[in-house]
C-alpha cells in the first residue's frame, strides 16, 4: 500500500521526523512529490526491521575535551608551559 510519510507515521508510529530523514538519505525506498515522500508500506517495513537488528557504533567521548590518548602519537601538553 501506498502512503505518504505522514500516514506511513500515523499508522506505525515512527517519528515522522525520522522517516523523512531515511527518505532524503535514500535508505527507504520513495518517490518524491513535492515536498511529500510516498513510501511503499511492505518495503518501508522491511528496511526498517532490517535497520533495528543493525548496531550502531557510538563514539566514546573523553572526560575532558582534547585529552584522548591516540598510541604512537606524540601529545603537546600544554599545562608544562610557563
Amino acid at each position: 500500500m501506498i502512503l505518504n510519510a505522514r500516514e506511513f507515521c500515523e499508522k506505525t508510529n515512527f517519528p515522522l521526523k525520522y522517516i523523512r530523514r531515511l527518505c532524503r538519505q535514500n535508505l527507504i525506498p520513495n518517490w518524491n512529490t513535492g515536498s511529500q515522500y510516498l513510501l511503499d508500506e511492505e518495503e518501508a517495513m522491511k528496511v526498517l526491521a532490517a535497520l533495528r537488528d543493525t548496531r550502531i557504533k557510538m563514539p566514546v567521548k573523553s572526560s575532558r575535551a582534547g585529552s584522548a590518548v591516540v598510541p604512537g602519537v606524540k601529545h603537546y601538553d600544554y599545562r608544562k608551559q610557563k
